[in-house]
């Protein structure tokens, strides 16, 4: 699919207790991809992270079995996209780059891209397992 097209985007974002940052997260997203539909699992948050996610203009879908395993196999359950972006609330991921993530992926020349959020790492940067490619 050309990038140019007109693809259904959908940006999940899986959350627990992300009150601080998930208003930051969303309009970040909406600001670098306003095509992009927006939806936060809420995965039993005891603050104000749906309230504030639906005040930002995010869909709020409860996941009440915990874990980030069992809400990412319910986005992929219950969210029919082109396209998924996978980001956590915390704000420990920049949305400034998701344009240049997709586009191989939406040109057909990737099926899938994966991004970190460190500048610069070693090979004791991550655990082992924790890199392929």
């Amino acid at each position: 699919m050309d990038i140019n097209n007109k693809a259904k985007i959908v940006i999940l974002i899986p959350c627990l207790n992300e009150e601080i940052t998930i208003g930051k997260v969303i309009h970040d997203f909406q600001d670098a991809i306003p095509e992009a539909k927006i939806i936060v699992f809420d995965n039993n948050s005891t603050d104000r992270t749906a309230a504030i996610a639906r005040e930002c203009g995010a869909e709020v879908i409860p996941e009440s079995r915990p874990g980030k395993g069992h809400v990412v196999a319910s986005m992929f359950r219950k969210v029919d996209a082109d396209y998924y972006v996978i980001v956590d609330g915390d704000d420990t991921y920049s949305a400034e780059h998701v344009r240049k993530l997709l586009e191989p992926v939406m040109k057909e020349q990737a099926d899938m891209a994966v991004a970190v959020r460190l500048a610069e790492y070693t090979a004791t940067s991550f655990r082992p397992l924790h890199v392929f490619g």
